[in-house]
């Protein structure tokens, strides 16, 4: 199957388990969810949701209270709860993240990451992905969905580096092939490498 009509079809999926399983509803109830990453950019490779969910209050009982919700919804096998307001990994948000794993029938596993925060936290986690998105062309989409349905399939994916790499490749870059993201990403790797 070609990439695109993939990509397509993997978001209809998620429209029907967004749909059925009434997730935004229930995370309605305690704020307001934002849709981001692949799944609101049309750049799905894999099954993979990413939400923001902004609250008036951040607390663990908050998101513990979401999660023994949510662990009743049906197909939901796994649930991984992260406190970064303790943790404080650098980089990451001011944010409490609830990663659910989906298991539907036909074997298809989705994951998706919801991040619970205060809303101005919500708003600057989201404010770089907005204007990226801005940039997007049928083009660039078509490039970047080729590239990515290719990558995401190594074993650097989401270690090495993320989807927003190959965001970044395209629209700062030009690459527009596999073959030139391959060189982009080995010279890449060796400009950021320490030296001996």
């Amino acid at each position: 199957m070609d990439v695109l009509e993939q990509s397509r079809k993997l978001k209809a999926e998620a429209d029907r388990l967004l749909a059925q399983s009434g997730l935004l509803s229930l995370l309605g109830e305690y704020g307001t969810v934002h849709p981001t990453g692949s799944y609101l950019y049309d750049l799905l490779t894999w099954r993979d949701i990413d939400l923001c969910l902004a609250v008036d209050v951040l607390s663990h009982d908050v998101v513990l209270d979401i999660a023994k919700r949510v662990a009743a919804v049906p197909h939901v096998g796994s649930m991984y709860y992260r406190n970064e307001l303790v943790m404080q990994t650098q980089g990451n948000p001011q944010a409490i993240f609830l990663c659910i794993d989906f298991y539907l029938p036909g074997d298809a596993r989705w994951k998706v990451d919801i991040l619970v925060a205060q809303d101005r936290e919500v708003q600057r986690v989201l404010q770089p992905g907005r204007e990226m998105c801005e940039r997007f062309t049928p083009e660039t989409r078509e490039v970047i969905v080729r590239i990515k349905g290719d990558v995401c399939q190594r074993p650097g994916y989401r270690r090495e580096f993320s989807s927003r790499t190959v965001y970044e490749a395209v629209l700062e870059y030009g690459i527009r092939t596999v073959d030139e993201w391959d060189i982009w990403y080995r010279n890449r790797k060796a400009q950021q490498a320490p030296a001996p």
